[in-house]
């Protein structure tokens, strides 16, 4: 068929018009801009918005984006609040977004990626690293005054599953002032508005933790020695068995990352087997500085029980890690003299107080802190016997390494030392904030008295509460029959205020102190051997809202200590 001149036109201006439609729906939808000269619909560079923008455009408001810019950097106690102007933050002018314009043209608008649609430029903000340095290192938190050494992870018995568990202790505040400089110039240039410092890893971690290999081996080996049992038969025909739930609390990690053996518990667990199997007891009469007249108990009969030879025993029967029967070590009785012989060291718990007598004379007095009663780590009261002497010693415990200059054991692990952590002595301080048994003294009191007393002094302690609102057990031990529970008594009732609540309180409570006299071979030439661990529990302790008038020691205190190892010879006291 032959086309005429007409419809060829025709056809032609529909072709024209077809043509035309679709360049016109390509504009209109932006599928074929690609000499387009602004950023296509939905552009963004560094998170800011530039859809439809010019380079030149985009530039001035990329500029005005980062004046609002703020960075919230997280420590544990405190946040750094840092702006641009901190920071000296500001536009990349370099920045060359005409040939990042170009590179978007490669492509049409309806197939740009998601790269080539939300650009990142890691230089676009640019900072003044020497204001951010300064701003940073001003923050309190990098003031090594202000930082504190992370705490080892340390035991805890779980009582419900009867295994002991590895819990963070404190992670201290350390930081490396560089590694925090260095992380808020990365959150900086890439405009990040939070940085969380314990989160980025930035805090010195402790060297023994919950999830570190060393700490997961102490916890097995503490566990495997849960299932140590040992059984001690006493003269009165009865056994006690040390076992589990003992052992559970005698336990901890030293200061050397070690397991150790608490002396401070073992004390307290020997104290209630001592008490529970004395069968025979004599009172003594004794006239206290105040002029009261109280009478003590002390272990009578042909043979009495070696607390301090006790303690020995089962100290190293834990630390050695064998199961079985063990002995309980007992010594002849000793008389005791009328009066101790004028010679002896006197402490009044109730009013914290230690006095030194000789020859029938008081020669020196000190106010005391003894042991923390909230814990139940009360000093016990009794007729006992300095047993060795000891100068710089270097004690190590939980927490800590300290070292006192004068101690003088007494039963077991607790002694009298001096303590120069403390700031103040006296009052009530040692009902919240009291030793784990010992008796502390000023070191000027310490020394005095050491430059007095030598082995076998007599020590008579008497008094001191026995109870206080929202005291809690620290040591497992057996329940004590209450006609085995020793009664100091007095024919003078307290006379002050403080003695008379006291007094009161002490009557709220089932456990009542202890009076016992441990005695010794009076050979001046024999010489024994007293092995003393120097580990010790160092518990911080505070006191209910209900005791916030009680006295307290700081918080600074070190904890209590024990005697190191020596060998001691036995010698008569000073005259």
């Amino acid at each position: 068929m032959t086309l005429t001149k007409k419809k060829i036109i025709g056809r032609i201006i529909i072709l024209v018009l077809i043509i035309d439609a679709a360049v016109l729906g390509l504009a209109l939808f932006g599928r074929g801009d690609t000499g387009s000269k602004k950023f296509y619909k939905g552009t963004t560079i560094n998170d800011v918005d530039v859809s439809g923008m010019t380079p030149e455009e985009a530039a001035g408001t990329l500029s005005e984006a980062q004046s609002d810019y703020q960075l919230d950097v997280q420590f544990r106690d405190d946040t750094l609040h840092l702006t641009a102007a901190d920071v000296g933050l500001h536009y990349n002018s370099d920045t060359d977004l005409a040939a990042l314009k170009e590179k978007q043209n490669e492509v049409s608008a309806r197939k740009a990626s998601n790269e080539q649609l939300h650009f990142v430029i890691p230089d676009l903000y640019i900072y003044d690293e020497s204001a951010v340095e300064k701003a940073v290192k001003a923050a309190p938190a990098l003031n090594p005054d202000n930082m504190v050494r992370p705490e080892n992870a340390q035991l805890a018995y779980n009582a419900q599953t009867k295994l002991f568990e590895l819990q963070d202790q404190d992670p201290g505040s350390v930081l490396d002032p560089g590694q925090v400089v260095e992380a808020v110039s990365e959150a900086v240039s890439a405009r990040e508005t939070y940085l969380d410092v314990a989160g980025a890893g930035l805090y010195l971690r402790a060297e023994l933790n919950s999830d570190s290999e060393k700490g997961q081996a102490l916890l097995k080996e503490a566990n495997e020695k849960l299932n140590l049992e040992f059984t001690y038969q006493f003269n009165d025909d009865k056994t006690e068995t040390v076992g589990h739930q003992e052992i559970g609390s005698l336990l901890y990690i030293n200061g050397d990352e070690e397991l150790a053996v608490d002396q401070d518990n073992v004390t307290t667990l020997v104290d209630a087997y001592t008490r529970i199997h004395t069968e025979e007891t004599e009172k003594v009469s004794f006239t206290t500085t105040a002029g009261s007249e109280i009478t003590l108990k002390v272990p009578a009969g042909d043979e009495i029980i070696d607390a301090n030879a006790f303690y020995e025993d089962l100290t190293e029967a834990v630390s050695e890690g064998e199961s079985g029967e063990r002995e309980v070590p007992y010594t002849s009785a000793e008389e005791i003299p009328e009066d101790f012989d004028e010679n002896y060291v006197e402490i009044d718990l109730t009013n914290q107080m230690l006095y030194l007598y000789e020859d029938g004379e008081q020669v020196m007095s000190s106010e005391i802190v003894s042991g923390n009663v909230s814990l139940t780590h009360m000093t016990p009261t009794g007729v006992y016997k300095v047993y060795g002497m000891e100068e710089d010693a270097s004690p190590k415990g939980k927490g800590y390494d300290s070292s006192v200059s004068c101690w003088m054991p007494f039963y077991g692990g607790f002694g009298i030392h001096d303590a120069s952590w403390r700031s103040s002595f006296g009052g009530t301080i040692y009902q919240y904030d009291g030793s784990h048994g010992s008796v502390n003294l000023p070191s000027d009191k310490a020394a005095e008295l050491f430059e007095h007393i030598s082995e076998d002094c007599f020590v008579v302690i008497y008094g001191g509460v026995t109870y206080v609102p929202g005291q809690r057990a620290d040591v497992i031990t057996p329940e004590i029959p209450k006609d085995k529970l020793d009664e100091t008594e007095s024919t003078e009732s307290q006379t002050t205020e403080s003695q008379t609540s006291q007094t009161s309180q002490t009557s709220q409570t089932s456990q009542t102190s202890q009076t016992r006299y441990n005695s010794y071979d009076d050979d001046d030439d024999d010489e024994t051997t007293a092995t003393r661990a120097t580990e010790t529990r160092a518990t911080e302790t505070r006191a209910p809202e209900t005791q916030a008038t009680e006295t307290r020691a700081p918080e600074t205190q070190a904890p209590d200590t024990q005697a190191p190892d020596t060998h001691y010879r036995r010698r008569r006291c000073r005259r």
